[in-house]
């Protein structure tokens, strides 16, 4: 999916879930479940709207598993 709706389903969720469960909704991680390449990991990780990444198919490939986890590493420690 495109960086734009990928944000633009974050924000949605979040909403949503600030709506329902009020201030609380803000310790909520949202992690996005798509397919993820360690090219799109980059784009994926500057969104403020997302949290994390889940592997996907990449998760069966040890060297793309190890990339995602040092690129996730890098952006958000």
């Amino acid at each position: 999916a495109p960086a734009e709706w990928v944000e633009s389903g974050a924000l949605m969720l979040r909403m949503a879930l600030t709506d329902q469960f009020g201030e609380s909704a803000r310790d909520v991680q949202v992690i996005y479940g798509g397919s993820v390449s360690p090219d799109y990991a980059k784009t994926l990780l500057s969104l403020q709207m997302l949290d994390g990444l889940g592997m996907g198919r990449k998760g069966r490939d040890p060297q793309a598993t190890a990339e995602l986890v040092k690129l996730v590493l890098q952006y958000r420690s």
